[in-house]
């Protein structure tokens, strides 16, 4: 008999597919183009479920209908993240920086996640940044780190 998880991960991934099935158009009414929203949203259901390979499949499709769609960015520093492989995920929040430089949410999660890995002066770094840009949960962190 199968446990709970592991049939709920094969329901996540039966709709996952039944949701590609959807998004790539294989259904009687004329196909349209999949978006990266489409994809990203995707990506993270099925980061959710476990299926990491095809999370990160989803996000690179978005990425190549749209480089700079920055939700994709951010699902992949998510997935990345969830495998334990944070120095990607550290990359990936430097890939939205990059593009979006004002992203303060960016620099916060990027603060977190430095703090996850007890790298406490990056972590610092990022939140004063946010800070400085207004961002009330960077200003929040540096608050309580100073503590």
């Amino acid at each position: 008999m199968q446990s709970r998880s592991s049939i709920g991960k094969i329901l996540m991934t039966c709709l996952a597919i039944s949701m590609l099935s959807l998004l790539c158009g294989f259904k009687s009414a004329p196909a349209t183009r999949t978006t990266p929203a489409q994809y990203t949203e995707l990506g993270n259901v099925l980061t959710s479920s476990g299926d990491f390979a095809g999370a990160e499949k989803m996000f690179n499709f978005a990425l190549e209908r749209d480089q700079n769609y920055i939700p994709a960015y951010m699902g992949k520093s998510l997935l990345y993240s969830k495998q334990g492989n944070r120095d990607k995920a550290v990359e990936e929040y430097d890939k939205i920086i990059a593009i979006e430089p004002g992203n303060s949410d960016a620099y916060v999660s990027k603060g977190l996640l430095y703090l996850n890995m007890s790298k406490r002066e990056l972590a610092a770094k990022n939140f004063t940044k946010a800070c400085e840009m207004g961002n009330q949960s960077g200003c929040i962190f540096i608050k309580e780190m100073n503590e």
